[in-house]
Formats: structure tokens, sequence, C-alpha cells
């Protein structure tokens, strides 16, 4: 998601509560949405055969924050 590149990536400014920083308000709620996705209910010929993620933080020119997967899918 858009995220403004002055907001905490962690703790480092002091005076900020942790719960400002972007672990929390947009890694970790998007780590939990993603978690409790179906993704084997989205189609029953689809199987997942991996999955892998990592996050970005401040990513391209737009200052994207979140996370990127890489999937490797089989059809039955």
């Amino acid at each position: 998601m858009y995220d403004n590149i002055g907001k905490n990536t962690w703790q480092e400014m002091k005076g900020h509560n942790l719960s400002e920083s972007k672990y929390h308000t947009i890694i970790k709620p998007l780590y939990d949405c993603l978690r409790s996705l179906d993704f084997c209910g989205i189609n029953d010929s689809i199987l997942i055969e991996d999955i892998s993620g990592s996050t970005k933080i401040d990513y391209l020119a737009d200052n994207y924050t979140g996370w990127q997967f890489d999937i490797t899918i089989s059809y039955l």
C-alpha cells in the first residue's frame, strides 16, 4: 500500500510509540489478513506447491510498503 516515507520503520524516532510504526500499521495487519485467506477455496483444480514472501518497505518511487510473494502452483 502507498506509504509515507517519514513513518517509522520500527522504532527509530524518539517520542513515537511503536504502535505507529510501519510494522504495526501496515505489515502486520496485511500479514494477518493474508493468513486468513483460503487460497485453496478459490479453485479446486489449483494446488499451491510453494509460497515464499518478503516485506517491501518504501518500495519504488511511490514508497509502497507491504508484502511481495512468489507462489508456485500446479493445476490438477
